[in-house]
C-alpha cells in the first residue's frame, strides 16, 4: 500500500533557520508584531471562545472552499511561481472572495520579495552580490575568486569564513547551491575547464537585480 500524504509544516523563530532558495521558494513568511501586554490570553479561556467559534469557522471555510473549486477551472495556470498549485488555487480563493487573479499575484510578489531578502542573509552570498555589483564581468580560477571574495566581505564588513565554504575546494560545491538565489539578484556564476585549470565567471545583470538590498 503506498500513501502519498502532504502537509504543512507550521514553525516559528526569531531568525529564519536557513537562507536556502530552494526552502525560501517553499515557505511563506509572515512577520508577527509583539502582543501588547494587555492584549495576552491564557490558554484555557482561548481554547473555550475558539472551541465556541469553530462551527462557524469550519462552516466558513467549507463554503470559501466550494467557491474556490467553482471557480479553479476558469483560473489560468500562465505565470506560476515554484509553488505552482498553491499559486493557482491561491488565484482561485481571491476570485472567490470578491478579488482578482492579479490581486494574489500580487500578494504573492511581494510575499517572495521578502523571501528573496532573506536569500542573502548567507555571508557568502552577500560577499558574491557584493563583489559581482563591483566588478561587472569577471573571469578567472577558484583560488583568485576566493581572494576577491575575502577582499570584498572584509572591506564590507562580512563576516565570512572557511565555514562558510570559501575555499578553492569548497567553493564549486557552495556555487552549485547558491547559483539559484544569486541569479534572483542580477549574478550569473558559470564553471568550466581550461586545461587543469577550474575558470569561474561571474558577471553582474542589474536589468535582472529584483531587489534593491540594504546590507
Amino acid at each position: 500500500m503506498i500513501l502519498s500524504v502532504k502537509r504543512p509544516v507550521i514553525f516559528t523563530c526569531l531568525h529564519l533557520p536557513t537562507t536556502r532558495a530552494d526552502f525560501l521558494d517553499r515557505s511563506m513568511i509572515l512577520d508577527l508584531e509583539r502582543m501588547a501586554p494587555d492584549t495576552r490570553r491564557d490558554l484555557r479561556s482561548l481554547e473555550a471562545e475558539f472551541e465556541a467559534a469553530r462551527p462557524r469557522l469550519f462552516g466558513a471555510l467549507l463554503g470559501l472552499l466550494s467557491k474556490a473549486l467553482a471557480a479553479i477551472a476558469g483560473i489560468s495556470d500562465q505565470g506560476l511561481s515554484r509553488m505552482a498549485d498553491f499559486h493557482r488555487f491561491g488565484r482561485a480563493v481571491e476570485v472567490a472572495t470578491g478579488g482578482s487573479a492579479g490581486d494574489f499575484d500580487s500578494a504573492w510578489a511581494a510575499a517572495e520579495a521578502r523571501q528573496k531578502r532573506a536569500t542573502l542573509g548567507d555571508p557568502l552570498a552577500q560577499a558574491f552580490w557584493l563583489f559581482a555589483k563591483q566588478a561587472g564581468s569577471w573571469e578567472g580560477s577558484a583560488e583568485e575568486l576566493v581572494r576577491a571574495l575575502h577582499d570584498t566581505a572584509k572591506v564590507n564588513r562580512v563576516r565570512i569564513s572557511e565555514a562558510d565554504g570559501l575555499t578553492p575546494v569548497g567553493l564549486g560545491r557552495r556555487i552549485k547551491v547558491l547559483v539559484e538565489s544569486l541569479a534572483r539578484f542580477g549574478v550569473s556564476v558559470t564553471q568550466r575547464r581550461r586545461a587543469r585549470t577550474r575558470i569561474i565567471a561571474v558577471n553582474y545583470d542589474q536589468a535582472t537585480d529584483s531587489e534593491v538590498v540594504e546590507i
